[in-house]
Formats: structure tokens, C-alpha cells, sequence
């Protein structure tokens, strides 16, 4: 059964249904566009460990999931999946991240035969010891790149600081020490146990004819059954974060990253992103008199910023800095934040300036299908849509804000993190 959904505010129409043999489908047909974009997203990220032999779950090494992705481009006729994608005329790509593995193309109009290949090549892994092992090879190069971008050490070092001894404390590519354990075991078993159609959701947007889409879906996925594995996801163990610590790198200017910590709430994620990054916005934003006069002073500059990432497991709040005066700068933002209900910035016209941004970034957004469809995939929900978001903006007033912000305060555990120069 195809279910439609009309949103009105925006005049776009999202189509859902699920086929079968388990597997999600949104389709967000846009004709007034000239390309097609096709995202398959598996339920299999960083922080994923895979059934033992045992049946029950092992803690895998740190980077397995990206180190599937990588090798399910190589298909089983020897050739390579992203060079069949050029030859259909289309850009491909893929990423992980901490929940997700997503693999994507975006086309000149609708091409069927590229979403048949998007299909098709994740279904298999062919892979021997001697491709393990190049592989190896090229993601520790990767590894090593991001070890000499002090940004990327100030963001993981922080990170590492809230959750650690957990695989939010690793990169999601993991380390050479943990790729040295992935082995054709773990890499087989994580490949049978997640890629399967009830833990895959395919999204499509833009130019292309639904019924004949539909169709071409279904087709490609008549003969793919899901074949029923055992999968308990475990809760992050967490210890108490580390309140401090400071590296000296080859920078020009110290680096400050201040964490904040939050109890996962698996329910209404979009919503709650969108809450803290208002209450956020009110007192740190572009907007705010504390960031006009910080900006006047010299303390901060146009590297200040912030990250929000929520997921089932895990809900952090990540503010980043270059700062001449990195204590200073934290004891700033921490008293801020104590005190926020005094603050000259948390009033209802600071709030309305703040929706009107977000909500023409929002509309900028659906004219751009690639980053249309990452955030449709990233919060695609069955009790919420990222489609949503201006009756979701329009709700949140300053009184529940106010309300996200004492429950931040009293939930919240803070880590900081600074970079010195050598």
C-alpha cells in the first residue's frame, strides 16, 4: 500500500510504503527539477557490533562498518560499482556514520538502470585475504590524514572526553591498532546480519515518474528476501566523561571544543535538535549580543560554532572555537548558560529572527536534492518527517525552550577540550 502525504506550507507530496520483503521506500517526486538523486541507507553504523558465531553480540573492531562500505563497491564480476555508476552517467557516493551506512547517486533526470545498480551491489561481498589487506592499507592512509587536521583532533578529543571507551570515542574509520583486527569473519557476518532488506531504506527524490519508479523498485526487489538474524543493539556503556584536557599542536591560535553530554531520549529526535539548536542559536548564535561583543573583544572569530547530533544511543552538544583565551572563553559560555533566563537574548523577537534563519535555510534546502535527501534519511521517522519542520519551528516557543534549557542544566555533563600551540 503506497500512503501519501501532503504538506501543504511547502506544497511538496512525500510517498511512503513498505515492499515485502521488509525494505522502506520514500519517494519525493519533484518535476519541476532536471535531476534524480537515489539514497540506500542500512541500518549499520560505527557504533554496530555484529553476532558472534555464537549468536550473541561481540564488540567488533572500531572501523568495521566503514570498512564494508568500502568493499561493497567491489562487486562480484571484478568490476568496480562506482565505475558502473560513471558508465550510466551518474555521480555515486557513500558514507558512514555513528548509526548509518548510505550509499547514493544523483542523475540527469530519471535513470531506472542506475537504481537497479544501487540495489543490486550492496547485496553481495566479494572479498579475499589479499583485498583485506590492500584495503587495510588505503583506510590507515585515511586515518592518518585526519590525525594531522587539528580541527578533526579537536572535535574527536572532545568526543572522546564525553563517551569514553566507547566507540563514539574512536573514529568512525577506527585506528590502524583496530584495523589490523577487521578479518573476513567479522567483515562476512556484518554483511549477512545487517544488509538485509528489513534493515535498509531507500529514498528518491526529484525528477522521475512514480508509478514506473515504483515499479522498477519492486521489481529489483522481488527476488531479495530478508532472512531473519538475531539483533539485540546494546546501550552505550558509559563512564563519567573526563572534564578536562588540553594537547599542544602546530597551530596558530589555541583551539576550544566544550562538550555537553545528554541522556539519549529515542523518540521525536527532530524535534529535539531543533530545540536545543534554538535555545543554542538564542544565546551563542551569529544574532546574539554575547556573540556580537565576544566577536568585538577578540575572543572568538568566524571558527566559532556548533554541532548537535542526536541519535538512539547517544545525544551531545559540541561548541568549537579558536580563542585567544580558552579558559576565559569557557567560563564565559558555562556562565551563560547558568544563567540563561536573564539573558537580554532570550526573548520572543531574538526567537522570531532565529525561526525566520532556520526556516529559510529549510526552504533553501529543498531546492538542493542531494541535501534533500540526507536529511530526509537522517530524520525520517514513523512519528516525524525533516518535510515537518515549519510546523515543528512554529511550535516551539520560548516557554518550552525555556523549559529544554533547565532540563539541559540540570541533565547536562560538560567536558572541555583545548589545543595549544607548540
Amino acid at each position: 500500500m503506497l500512503e501519501k502525504n501532503y504538506y501543504p506550507a511547502i506544497k511538496e507530496t512525500l510517498y511512503k510504503t513498505r515492499l515485502e520483503n521488509g525494505m522502506k521506500v520514500y519517494l519525493l517526486p519533484k518535476q519541476d527539477f532536471q535531476e534524480m538523486t537515489a539514497l540506500l541507507q542500512v541500518d549499520f553504523g560505527a557504533l554496530d557490533d555484529s553476532p558472534s558465531e555464537q549468536d550473541f553480540i561481540k564488540e567488533s573492531p572500531a572501523g568495521l562498518a566503514h570498512f564494508l562500505e568500502h568493499k561493497l563497491f567491489e562487486m562480484a564480476d571484478g568490476q568496480d560499482a562506482g565505475l558502473k555508476f560513471s558508465e550510466l552517467g551518474v555521480d555515486s557516493n557513500a558514507f558512514t556514520s555513528f548509526e548509518k551506512t548510505a550509499y547514493y547517486f544523483t542523475s540527469l533526470g530519471q535513470n531506472l538502470e542506475a537504481l537497479e545498480l544501487l540495489q543490486d551491489f550492496v547485496r553481495s561481498l566479494t572479498i579475499d585475504k589479499k583485498s583485506l589487506e590492500r584495503e587495510k592499507k588505503i583506510i590507515a592512509q585515511e586515518v592518518d590524514m585526519y590525525l594531522d587536521d587539528p580541527d578533526y583532533q579537536l572535535y574527536s578529543g572532545v568526543l572522546a572526553n564525553l563517551y569514553p571507551n566507547t566507540k563514539l570515542a574512536q573514529d568512525i574509520a577506527g585506528s590502524r591498532d583496530s584495523l589490523k583486527k577487521i578479518t573476513l569473519k567479522w567483515l562476512r557476518k556484518s554483511h549477512k546480519t545487517y544488509y538485509q532488506p528489513d534493515k535498509m531504506t531507500l529514498f528518491l527524490i526529484g525528477d522521475f515518474q512514480l508509478e514506473p519508479a515504483l515499479d522498477s523498485i519492486k521489481k529489483a526487489q522481488a527476488n531479495f528476501t530478508t532472512k531473519l538474524t538475531r539483533l539485540d543493539r546494546n546501550p552505550l556503556k558509559l563512564t563519567s566523561p573526563v572534564k578536562r584536557k588540553s594537547i599542544s599542536l602546530d597551530v596558530a591560535k589555541p583551539k576550544l571544543a566544550l562538550g555537553f553530554r545528554l541522556p539519549a531520549k529515542n523518540h521525536q529526535l527532530f524535534k529535539q535538535k531543533l530545540a536545543l539548536r534554538l535555545f543554542f542559536s538564542l544565546l551563542f548564535g551569529w544574532t546574539s549580543q554575547n556573540y556580537q561583543l565576544w566577536y568585538e573583544q577578540g575572543l572568538i572569530d568566524d571558527s566559532f560554532d556548533m554541532e548537535i547530533e542526536l541519535g538512539f544511543r547517544f545525544r551531545f552538544l559540541i561548541l568549537t572555537m579558536d580563542t585567544r583565551e580558552p579558559i576565559k572563553m569557557a567560563n564565559h559560555i558555562k556562565s551563560v548558560l547558568r544563567n540563561f533566563s536573564t539573558s537580554a537574548d532570550f526573548n520572543k523577537e531574538h526567537l522570531d529572527l532565529i525561526k525566520r534563519e532556520i526556516y529559510g535555510e529549510f526552504m533553501r534546502s529543498l531546492d538542493s536534492i542531494e541535501n534533500l535527501s540526507s536529511q530526509l534519511a537522517s530524520f525520517q521517522s514513523q512519528d516525524e518527517s525533516y518535510l515537518e519542520l515549519p510546523s515543528i519551528l512554529s511550535s516551539l516557543q520560548l516557554a518550552e525552550l525555556e523549559q529544554v534549557g533547565q532540563s539541559f542544566i540540570e541533565k547536562m555533563e560538560a567536558s572541555e577540550f583545548t589545543i595549544f600551540p607548540n
